[in-house]
């Protein structure tokens, strides 16, 4: 339900799901050495439904009790920690995301960290499935990045998100990857990375990612060959980050492409009729102002205009 974007319909189901289990891992009453895993696995599933739907403040109990269970569940003395680790893994990304909505990034930066460390080790090509856990490790960095960022060190996050982009190109690949998979991953770790060389004051190296990212954003919500539905939000936001980038380059006249690009984008999408004007009303107005204020600018710099 949650994937065709029918994320309240999906709470009622996923919150009986947690109570099910909760009864069949009950230490008196029920078998615990079962059923604690998918108690886990139901509540972290209900924190992100929780999140989509806005209620960030009731996620984090889900989120935070899955974590508790699954650093249960892959102890190195009383646990399974081959079997269990990545669950735990995944589930610290999920509380970090989810104290960073409600407002705690110190507090969000801890499971970020843990969660890259962790994946970085389910990754090694020595001692563990790279294959298999280099996405996680991307995924995390992306986080860890996003995390340092909120706290106030652009400059220490610009390790992860490169590494990010590294990661992601190398997975999105044509000869040696899965460009299908994972090109939407590379493009939004590319907007992330452009966003931070410009809170460190490096605009100009900004504009490169920042380019590229419109440009498979492009690809991926073409009518023809792409998915339109899923991908021209990303794409309407990755214009308008190109544009900010332009603009602190001082190419305000060039920026106004973008700029007026995105906002036609969001006003298809914030349509009353055929589209969603809650979901993108909010973006269509900052996009709305963006234009104006380039407009402004623009002007300013060419009286004649």
């Amino acid at each position: 339900m949650s994937e065709v974007g029918k994320s309240k319909e999906a709470l009622e189901p996923a919150t009986e799901a947690v109570t099910l289990r909760r009864r069949l891992a009950d230490p008196q009453t029920g078998n615990p050495d079962r059923y604690t895993p998918h108690l886990a696995e139901s509540l972290n599933n209900l924190a992100a439904l929780l999140s989509e739907v806005g209620k960030s403040k009731e996620a984090l109990e889900p989120a935070t009790e899955a974590v508790t269970l699954y650093r249960r569940l892959a102890d190195p003395q009383t646990g399974n920690p081959d079997r269990y680790t990545p669950h735990l893994a995944g589930s610290l990304n999920n509380l970090a995301n989810r104290l960073s909505e409600v407002g705690k990034p110190k507090e969000a930066f801890q499971p970020a960290t843990e969660a890259v460390t962790l994946y970085r080790e389910l990754a090694d090509p020595q001692t563990g499935n790279p294959d298999r856990y280099t996405p996680h490790l991307a995924g995390s960095l992306n986080n860890l990045a996003n995390r340092l960022s909120e706290v106030g060190k652009p400059k220490e996050a610009l390790e992860p998100a490169t590494e990010a982009v590294t990661l992601y190109r190398e997975l999105a690949d044509p000869q040696t990857g899965n460009p299908d998979r994972y090109t939407p991953h590379l493009a939004g770790s590319l907007n992330n990375l452009a966003a931070l060389l410009s809170e460190v004051g490096k605009p100009k190296e900004a504009l490169e990612p920042a380019t590229e990212a419109v440009t498979l954003y492009r690809r991926l919500a073409d009518p023809q060959t792409g998915n339109p539905d899923r991908y021209t939000p990303h794409l309407a936001g990755s214009l308008n980050n190109l544009a900010a980038r332009l603009s602190e380059v001082g190419k305000s006249k060039e920026a106004l492409e973008p700029a007026t690009e995105a906002v036609t984008l969001y006003r298809r999408l914030a349509d009353p009729q055929t589209g969603d004007p809650e979901r993108f009303g909010s973006p269509l107005a900052r996009a709305e102002r963006v234009v104006l204020d380039l407009n402004i600018t623009h002007t300013d710099e060419d009286p004649d205009q």
